[in-house]
């Protein structure tokens, strides 16, 4: 889990409006957290239950929120790199896309989950960093579940991978899945992956700090959305230390086209060399 939980007490405070803010607490801060006080508090203000965490092999973690309230939609979340986790890590480094190292062993799991959370409605496959490329994999698998897929710090997927939810948005326009993806300027690992699902890219900026606090692991283990929610004088159960600003958007269309794929080259070069030597 990253994010710090707040000291504050307790106290009544009102949904938030921002529902990618609710997503990431979930999504982020949630998925894999024993809920507090706090935390319960949280999701029955914003309209939600979280089921119990589900844990499959390869230390892969998933969960979902189900809504309590008219209008809102189930959210499947995937929980993200742990550094102490060496599975997760060498899911990062899968020569044959992010990520599928913990989705092909783990498919039938998913799908049971994501049939399950479907009977509430469309879903919102969500998730930070690997997390965020799971729930692209995922919504990619299972295109007629899903109506959103929000990510946090996320490395892309495959070429292929993104442009299975291309053609599903094609041929299915009234379910198209639109993708929102969060990134913090100066967080190296959406370098990663060769291509995000189509979309919108919303930017936020690290603030506060020294120079060394806002380091690329910071920023990369940061919640933006949090802490702009913490500046409006909104209250949140988990967040960080550093303030965040936002700082725009961009196509992914055009995200894509301009991506450089150095960092993926190394990084499925490594991947290479890791597996072969492991026999993955």
């Amino acid at each position: 889990l990253t994010g710090v939980p707040a000291s504050k007490e307790e106290r009544t405070q009102p949904p938030l409006t921002n529902v990618d803010a609710v997503i990431e607490q979930l999504a982020h801060g949630m998925v894999a957290k024993e809920l507090d006080g706090r935390d319960e508090a949280f999701l029955a203000t914003n309209g939600y239950e979280a089921m119990p965490i589900i844990r499959g092999v390869h230390e892969f973690v998933m969960r979902t929120f189900v809504p309590t309230q008219s209008g809102k939609p189930p959210i499947v979340a995937f929980r993200g790199t742990v550094p102490t986790k060496i599975q997760t890590v060498i899911a990062d480094l899968d020569p044959t896309g992010i990520g599928m190292y913990q989705f092909n062993p783990n498919r039938a799991l998913i799908d049971a989950q994501m049939a399950a959370a479907a009977t509430h409605g469309a879903i919102v496959s969500a998730g930070h960093s690997l997390g965020g490329a799971l729930a692209q994999i995922a919504a990619a698998a299972f295109p007629d579940r899903v109506g959103r897929i929000v990510t946090f710090q996320a490395p892309g997927v495959s070429r292929e991978t993104a442009k299975k939810i291309v053609d599903h948005n094609e041929a299915h326009p009234e379910q198209a899945i639109e993708s929102s993806h969060h990134r913090v300027s100066g967080d190296l690992v959406p370098m990663g992956g060769e291509a995000l699902t189509p979309g919108v890219i919303h930017n936020h900026k690290m603030t506060g700090g020294n120079v060394f606090q806002r380091n690329p692991l910071s920023k990369h283990t940061s919640m933006p959305l949090a802490q702009e929610e913490i500046a409006q004088g909104h209250d949140v159960p988990i967040h960080g230390e550093r303030g965040s600003v936002a700082t725009g958007d961009v196509t992914t269309e055009q995200d894509n086209a301009e991506k450089s794929q150095v960092v993926e080259h190394l990084r499925t070069g490594l991947g290479r060399l890791v597996y072969g030597v492991g026999g993955l």
